[in-house]
């Protein structure tokens, strides 16, 4: 990444009062929404105190898949040990407050408790991204307001801060990983890449790429893969035939990557893991000629593994928080970067059509009922259309959110190939700006603005007036 014009790029420049308006948006939807799903995994965990307590602990699956407590959950544990274990040592102050003082924990606190961990593991991603900007030879001014785009970037915003969903524990530890790697640390980069590997298969993806980038011996490949699984394989060993129904839903999440398919001589090829297969063997067959050439790389890497994944993959709206760091490194490493920050709210409106086709009304006003509104509000927050009630009002629009979505993917993947000392859609626009580019405050805020309060708010206020109404 390099200085451009500033007639080139969106203005850098940092204030505490952006930081300041951050974090005071972080904290108003930390507390007035939520979801579901993490109240289920403060309820398993809880449940594996218990296991503890009485000396279950190897039973622990299958005593949660027995569900003979009164706790909610309609899904049964499907993580990897550790990941209970931490939101388990995350609640242990309110399980001793509960056992040794007699005073009852309500499972909506115990929610919003456990939210900060998901929460806490966004602002280290945030964290690292600023060393990674620095690293990739970013200027100090635009490393300080990278973090910034991260975290009000609208998909990343909604995932863990809208729903409270908690894959940023997964992603925390790959940027570490990743931050290793620019660092030529490669026996870190596999430890911390395992500890990745515990919460989601995901950052296997990224790691492949990124050692076969680095490491051409395959001897040596083969050792820092076999250490990436430091952690998993001796969990998964130890609870090996105790894991409920864990399988099942692994297989479930694996059987996607080879639905999307085109017709082959013999048999249907799937498409993800044709390019994914092209992709690794070019890394592997790239010698950069020096470091900088191999930094240069490693952004678009990450927007290609994922963005093909997501595009051709069915996937749950809070797994494109692995995307999102992504789109923002290499929309910095743009001298053109207008019109990738306007693709990106577009992008945004494409992910949203197609989270209201897939998951009607799952992440809509619902979320509401699960945050401290939810008492006020009430069974207004129950019911009614989804907002994909009022799309399907204009045609072709489901048809159209698929373009919304995938279109600008595959648009960044192509035009953000990065050339030496610049990109492909750079060589292609030249000198000239396309478009005058608006200051980096009024792209961070205002675009964050169109995506949640416009978009996504805006839809779950028309769906709570045609109920009312």
């Amino acid at each position: 990444m390099k200085n451009t014009p500033a007639a080139a790029q969106t203005k850098p420049g940092f204030h505490k009062a952006d930081l300041l308006l951050t974090v005071l948006l972080c904290a108003l939807f930390y507390f007035i929404t939520g979801h579901d799903d993490l109240l289920e995994t403060s309820n398993h965990a809880w449940l594996l105190l218990e296991c503890i307590e009485k000396g279950q602990f190897l039973d622990y699956y299958n005593v949660v898949m027995a569900h003979q407590n009164a706790l909610y959950y309609v899904n049964n544990a499907h993580y990897n040990i550790l990941c209970y274990l931490l939101y388990g040592l995350w609640q242990l102050p309110l399980y001793l407050i509960h056992r040794l003082g007699g005073i009852a924990v309500g499972e909506i606190f115990r929610m919003f408790w456990c939210k900060a961990v998901g929460v806490a593991a966004f602002a280290a991603s945030a964290v690292l991204l600023h060393k990674i900007a620095l690293e990739l030879g970013c200027s100090k001014k635009d490393a300080h307001f990278i973090p910034l785009y991260f975290v009000l970037e609208p998909i990343a915003f909604f995932a863990v801060l809208v729903m409270g969903q908690y894959d940023s524990l997964c992603l925390v530890f790959l940027l570490a990983a990743v931050l290793a790697w620019l660092q030529g640390r490669m026996w870190r980069f596999a430890l911390l890449g395992g500890v990745a590997l515990v919460f989601k298969f995901f950052p296997l993806l990224l790691i492949l790429p990124l050692l076969v980038l680095a490491e051409k011996r395959p001897l040596r490949c083969a050792a820092y893969a076999a250490a990436g699984f430091w952690l998993y394989l001796p969990t998964a060993l130890l609870f090996r035939g105790r894991t409920g129904d864990m399988s099942v839903f692994n297989d479930e999440v694996i059987q996607r990557i080879f639905a999307a398919r085109l017709p082959g001589g013999i048999d249907d090829l799937p498409i993800y893991l044709i390019l994914y297969a092209c992709l690794l063997l070019g890394c592997y067959l790239y010698r950069p000629a020096d470091k900088a050439a191999a930094h240069r790389l490693m952004p678009w890497l990450g927007l290609a593994v994922y963005g093909l994944l997501f595009v051709f993959v069915g996937w749950h709206p809070q797994w494109l928080l692995l995307l999102s760091p992504f789109v923002v490194l290499t929309t910095f490493a743009q001298k053109q970067r207008a019109p990738w920050l306007y693709l990106n709210i577009i992008l945004f409106a494409g992910f949203w059509m197609s989270t209201c086709y897939n998951f009607p009304g799952q992440l809509e006003k619902n979320l509401f009922y699960w945050g401290a509104l939810g008492g006020v509000l009430g069974t207004l927050l129950e019911g009614g259309n989804s907002f994909s009630f009022f799309l399907n009002l204009i045609p072709y629009t489901a048809q159209l959110a698929a373009v919304a979505f995938a279109a600008p993917l595959l648009a960044s993947i192509l035009f953000k190939f990065p050339l030496q000392g610049t990109s492909l859609g750079d060589r292609l626009t030249g000198s000239e700006p396309l478009a005058k580019a608006p200051s980096a405050r009024v792209m961070l805020f205002g675009g964050f603005a169109v995506c949640i309060l416009g978009i996504w708010l805006g839809s779950v206020l028309l769906t709570l007036a045609a109920q009312i109404f």
